[in-house]
């Protein structure tokens, strides 16, 4: 439990046992003094850290956080690529459907960068129906047309006939 959120505990604490207090007074010429008494014991409440936290070099993340860390859920981060991946992976497959080229396989491949999310995108077409085109045809126009659609260059598309 970081500092401030300790301090802000106390203040809480002290701020109820306060009111108790003063419900359970009874009304008379002591309430004032005592009720003055306990506003002095709130204020040293709110005061009892500070000496400390000027004392010292402490940093704004220490003061609120406390000394956890936050860290990031990687495997997160990896679920959410995997699935990325396959859907435009079904993607790519319904486009060269729609396109007349069925029965290819589509894999892509993800990396978890700013700049790229495609790294690799492998093409079995060992299955695939073309409509007439010869194999090296159709390994252009498939190549082609990944390219165009994820957004890739020629190097990063893998084409098997």
């Amino acid at each position: 439990m970081g500092i401030m959120s300790a301090w802000v505990i106390s203040i809480a604490g002290a701020v109820v046992l306060i009111n108790v207090c003063e419900i359970l007074l009874p009304s008379g010429e002591m309430s004032k003094y005592i009720k003055g008494t306990l506003a002095v014991v709130c204020m040293l409440v709110m005061l009892a850290p500070l000496p400390e936290m000027l004392s010292r070099s402490t940093d704004i993340g220490e003061l609120i956080l406390g000394d956890s860390a936050v860290s990031i859920d990687y495997s997160f981060v990896d679920y959410v690529n995997r699935s990325k991946a396959e859907a435009l992976s079904e993607s790519a497959q319904k486009s060269l459907e729609q396109r007349g080229i069925t029965g290819a396989k589509i894999t892509v491949t993800a990396k978890a960068s700013a700049e790229f999310f495609v790294e690799s995108v492998f093409a079995d077409l060992s299955l695939a129906s073309a409509g007439g085109l010869s194999a090296q045809q159709l390994k252009l126009e498939v190549t082609a047309h990944l390219c165009g659609l994820l957004n890739i260059n020629s190097g990063q598309v893998t084409v098997h006939v």
